[in-house]
């Protein structure tokens, strides 16, 4: 009865330790690779997220700071970036390795991205790259 009673304990945080993770790697919170799958530059994504609701910024190929604001709801993903002279929206669904989706710019070009979470692990911090 006890190892039985030990099994179900083991099981049991070990399915909530899980859990916590799962819910930990969903949150947008942070700053972002964006790959296009077509080809060009990656751009940087850095993101808040407050009980869904995604608020940051986009560094754009010439250097230009772009506001983003978007939506997290279960695993899907909705963002849309507002610069100066042009706008664009990416939608996408979490995966393991981040976010992927397709994207919508000018009213005319399309494509498909791929976003990776941009984890430092230095003591001393990674600064702005």
């Amino acid at each position: 009865m006890k190892l039985i009673t030990y099994a179900l304990l083991l099981t049991a945080l070990t399915s909530s330790a899980f859990a916590q993770t799962a819910a930990q790697s969903a949150e947008m919170t942070g700053k972002w690779r964006a790959t296009w799958l077509s080809g060009g530059p990656p751009n940087t994504i850095q993101l808040t997220e407050t009980k869904g609701i995604l608020a940051g910024t986009y560094l754009a190929d010439g250097g230009e700071s772009c506001l983003v604001a978007g939506t997290h709801l279960n695993d899907k993903v909705s963002l849309h970036v507002t610069c100066a002279v042009w706008k664009f929206e990416m939608n996408g669904k979490l995966t393991e390795d981040g976010v992927a989706g397709d994207y919508s710019a000018y009213g005319n070009v399309y494509g498909a991205f791929k976003m990776e979470k941009i984890v430092c692990m230095l003591p001393e911090g990674c600064g702005s790259k």
